[in-house]
């Protein structure tokens, strides 16, 4: 029998990571799902299990900022065959940010991202078809006007995850910074957009969908998805 695929998703109790792991656990995936709400983490877990008897989720509470909070994650898994670094925050502003706004983006945003890469990568590579999405966002692309810090941390997802990726794909391991623009989430609700208007939670999973499903030689550097009407 083959043995289990594990998937490890942070920010996964609500919005796109919530709906990856609802996704992947159909696809009989084992998960590990991290984020800071344990309430939410819990229901989703005790939701998962039930409907997919052959799917072993569970959950770990804390701060993706905190390096030490990542290895003890880590450290609970035997294997790692995909991370996902979903976990991010939003703050609306450049200048106008406090200095706190602005290092809690960084830490979250991207600190979140490095300790669970460097706390994870030695079980990826381990897994011998380990892959590393970054949901990342159109932010990282471009600068746009009256969100210059959430727009820094984005560019410096991308940045770190373009690094890994020519480092990482040499030896077998796939990384990919999806970038979609408004996503229908909580994230979002300050934008204006009807939600109907936005790209989906659904579009996240079927783009980490087909990414899973190319050949070991196909590995997209990045996935750039707008929001139709919203360019």
């Amino acid at each position: 029998m083959s043995k289990k695929k594990v998937a490890l998703i942070t920010g996964a109790s609500q919005g796109i990571g919530k709906v990856l792991a609802q996704g992947l656990a159909e696809d009989g995936w084992g998960l590990a799902l991290v984020a800071r709400n344990e309430r939410k983490l819990k229901a989703l877990v005790d939701e998962l299990n039930p409907l997919h008897t052959d799917t072993i989720a569970q959950y770990f509470a804390g701060d993706v900022s905190n390096a030490s909070f990542a290895n003890q994650v880590v450290k609970e898994l035997k294997s790692i065959d995909l991370l996902v670094n979903n976990a991010a925050i939003h703050h609306q502003g450049t200048l106008e940010l406090s200095h706190e706004e602005f290092d809690q983006l960084m830490q979250i945003n991207v600190s979140g991202v490095f300790n669970f890469l460097k706390a994870a990568i030695s079980k990826i590579k381990k897994s011998k078809s380990g892959y590393i999405i970054n949901i990342s966002s159109i932010a990282g692309k471009v600068g746009f006007a009256g969100s210059g810090g959430y727009c820094t941390s984005k560019f410096a997802v991308n940045g770190l995850s373009e690094s890994i990726f020519n480092e990482l794909v040499p030896e077998g391991v796939k990384v990919t910074s999806i970038c979609p623009s408004w996503v229908n989430t909580d994230m979002a609700s300050h934008s204006g957009i009807p939600g109907e208007d936005m790209i989906q939670t659904s579009d996240i999973l079927k783009t980490v969908r087909y990414l899973l499903s190319l050949s070991p030689n196909a590995v997209p550097k990045e996935v750039v998805i707008s929001c139709s009407g919203f360019i």
